[in-house]
């Protein structure tokens, strides 16, 4: 697929894996906006060229208003984590804090849903999972949860957002192979 002239929306385009999202769609010839909660910060690390919105993925009427003011467009980049999560052993969790980081999948599923109006009907989604949904490490039940959620999403939802394509990528770190041993 030539991506030259095709137009990308990353949401949590301005840091970590939608920041490295965010450039390497721009270096190929993409039209990309990132959009965060705070986007400011991320104007030194962001390629010419990519236009910087606020947008809280949690908050559907900003969603609604970039999506719109942003079609038609062929790429939807989530790699936002809709706020805080809880980290440590489970039993010892606070389950609000629990709760609270499923923030991420109600956010992907807010982007999904009122982006797919907005989108050529051949455009993709690709929302970012983690390696804690298909193998967690003491203390990421939350992240595991969260993560294997979002996977069960993206392949529920796939068939009715059909001809576009909706998938789930999970960073990997090169440095520990075991992970997927």
């Amino acid at each position: 697929m030539t991506l030259q002239g095709k137009r990308a929306i990353v949401l949590g385009g301005t840091s970590g894996i939608g920041l490295a999202a965010t450039n390497q769609l721009a270096s190929e010839g993409v039209s990309v906006v990132a959009a965060s909660r705070h986007p400011q910060r991320a104007q030194q690390s962001v390629r010419a060229g990519v236009e910087l919105q606020v947008c809280d993925v949690q908050d559907r009427e900003a969603l609604r208003a970039l999506f719109a003011a942003s079609a038609p467009f062929d790429i939807l980049v989530n790699a936002a984590t809709g706020g805080t999560r809880a980290m440590g052993p489970f039993l010892q969790m606070d389950l609000d804090g629990y709760r609270g980081s499923f923030a991420k999948l109600w956010g992907y599923t807010n982007a999904v849903r009122l982006a797919a109006e907005h989108m050529d009907e051949r455009g993709t989604m690709v929302l970012v999972s983690g390696t804690p949904a298909r193998r967690a490490k003491p203390g990421q039940v939350s992240l595991a949860s969260v993560g294997g959620a979002v996977e069960a999403f993206c392949r529920a939802v796939a068939p009715e957002l059909a001809p576009r394509r909706i998938n789930v990528v999970s960073p990997w770190d090169y440095r520990h192979p075991d992970v997927w041993e």
